[in-house]
Parts: structure tokens; C-alpha cells; sequence
């Protein structure tokens, strides 16, 4: 069983991310400043910072979280299961914009972290069996790529930029990763294959 003090440390995280979320959901990123995000939560500025080192930390924490609540998965073994888990997510996604336009927004504005997400890894590793014979910068793109169209900022570019109903964007972006899948396919399986 955890101590008192691990529960009240969950508790005021808990807090914290429940307060951002609908902060978010609400009012978008633009002006949730540390200061404003530990006043929604209840705590002080000097507890937000014990749990959370700066602002992009905390809207980290918080995707992830609204991942987990929406039950996105990171976890695509084969390169067709990228396509299917991008169709359940989405339909996650259409239940929450707002709130994914938010996080998309503030973590550009965050300038994500240096290391991959933890999606981009599983879908590098999902294409192993279609890029074996190409190079590793070619690996990386195509991984990039399909993250970018998987992603809540792809899904959002559809249906904001492109005007595409959800329905819609989940059968172009079905599509145009299965066109990249079969390229990829098609070029790892080629001898010499040449890098674009």
C-alpha cells in the first residue's frame, strides 16, 4: 500500500492534470501560464513545480493522460496495424476536438521534447518488416511520416484544413499510409535500393 505521502503526491498530480485538461478543453493553451494552471488546481505554484519542472512538462504529462483516458494505444506490431489502430483512435479522438486541437497546439508550442514519442518508436518498430533493406534516414522519414498522419495534428489538418468529415479523413489517412506501407514494401524488397 502506498504511504500517506505517494497518495497526496497522486492526489495533487491527479489535481493538477484534471485542472489543465479542462482548462484545455476550454480555453485552449494560449494563456495557461504556470501561475493560472497551479490557480485552476488548488495548489501552489512551488507544488506545481515539485511535480511538473516547467510548463512543457506538464502539457506532456497531460497528453499522455488524455491519451490513456481516451484509450489510444502506442502498441502496433505490423505495419497493418498501424492503419487500424489509427481508425480506433480517431473515432477517440472525434469525441474530444477541442481538447485535441489544444494539446496540439500547445505542444508546438512546448517544442516537444528531443526524444521520440513513444508512438513514432512503435511505429518504427511495426515497419521493420517493409524497410529491412532500406537505410536508417529513410527508416526515420517514413516513421515520421506515418506519425504525422496518425497523429491528432494529421486528423486535425483533414477535418479543420482540408474540410474532410471525420469519416472522411480516417479513409485518407488509411489510405495514403497503406500507399506509403506498399511503397515501402516495394522498395526494402528491390536490390540496391537507393534512398530518396
Amino acid at each position: 500500500m502506498p504511504s500517506l505521502r505517494e497518495r497526496r503526491a497522486d492526489v495533487a498530480r491527479e489535481s493538477i492534470l484534471t485542472a489543465l485538461t479542462d482548462a484545455l478543453d476550454g480555453d485552449g493553451p494560449a494563456r495557461l501560464t504556470m501561475s493560472e494552471i497551479a490557480r485552476r488546481a488548488g495548489v501552489s505554484r512551488r507544488t506545481l513545480y515539485r511535480y511538473f519542472p516547467d510548463r512543457a512538462a506538464v502539457l506532456a504529462a497531460c497528453r499522455e493522460r488524455v491519451e490513456r483516458r481516451l484509450g489510444l494505444s502506442t502498441e502496433v506490431a505490423t505495419p497493418e496495424e498501424i492503419v487500424a489502430n489509427f481508425a480506433a483512435a480517431s473515432r477517440q479522438l472525434e469525441r474530444s476536438p477541442d481538447l485535441v486541437r489544444a494539446l496540439t497546439q500547445a505542444a508546438v508550442r512546448a517544442k516537444k521534447a528531443s526524444r521520440p514519442a513513444p508512438r513514432v518508436e512503435a511505429i518504427r518498430a511495426a515497419l521493420v518488416e517493409v524497410t529491412d533493406g532500406l537505410g536508417p534516414s529513410e527508416v526515420d522519414r517514413a516513421a515520421g511520416v506515418i506519425a504525422h498522419l496518425c497523429s491528432g495534428a494529421g486528423w486535425l489538418a483533414l477535418t479543420d484544413e482540408a474540410d474532410l468529415n471525420p469519416e472522411q479523413a480516417r479513409r485518407a489517412t488509411a489510405w495514403a499510409v497503406g500507399v506509403l506501407i506498399e511503397d515501402l514494401r516495394r522498395r526494402s524488397a528491390e536490390p540496391h535500393s537507393n534512398e530518396v
